[in-house]
């Protein structure tokens, strides 16, 4: 059964209100039994949020606490990330990527929603990056561990492929 982690909770977590709280020690189990942790938020153009910025101190809190993150930046009304999230949850169950701390971060897109395009360099949504130590892996050609499934064309095996090509469990980066 999958856990969902309070979204205001695990803000105040990342944040550090709650650090020394019972329910600081509850979500930190959630987060630690949960295969993907879920981000989400009213919206994610920070512009909008003033200081209730959960979705982006959440990405920042998995990145800070995480030496291998994968994101996909998706959204619930997008027919592209509907289709492309069995795929996402089924990678995030096998055994070869154990090392990586999957999240999914339910964002609004790309209009209206200039902090996380510009940020992440995102195109479209979905789209999976796959982080090390808080930064996208680069490959020595210089392309970034980025997968683009907003053209509705990705699969399983384009994610296999990109997570085989970035994934390095003994790397020293």
């Amino acid at each position: 059964m999958k856990r969902f982690l309070s979204l205001a909770a695990f803000a105040l977590l990342a944040t550090g209100t709650l650090a020394t709280s019972a329910l600081a020690q509850r979500y930190r189990e959630i987060i630690k039994d949960s295969p993907i942790v879920e981000i989400r938020g009213e919206t994610a153009d920070t512009t909008k949020l003033g200081s209730d910025r959960y979705v982006e101190d959440n990405i920042d809190y998995l990145l800070a606490n995480h030496d291998w993150l994968a994101v996909n930046f998706s959204t619930y009304w997008c027919p592209d990330s509907r289709a492309f999230r069995p795929f996402y949850d089924s990678a995030s169950a096998l055994p070869k990527y154990h090392g990586i701390r999957w999240a999914y971060a339910d964002i609004d897109g790309t209009v209206g929603n200039e902090t996380f395009r510009k940020r992440f360099g995102l195109p479209g949504i979905p789209v999976v990056m796959l982080f090390h130590k808080g930064e996208t892996v680069m490959a020595a050609d210089s392309t970034r561990s980025v997968l683009d499934g907003h053209e509705g064309d990705k699969v399983m095996a384009d994610l296999l492929a990109m997570l085989d090509r970035f994934y390095k469990p003994d790397s020293a980066k």
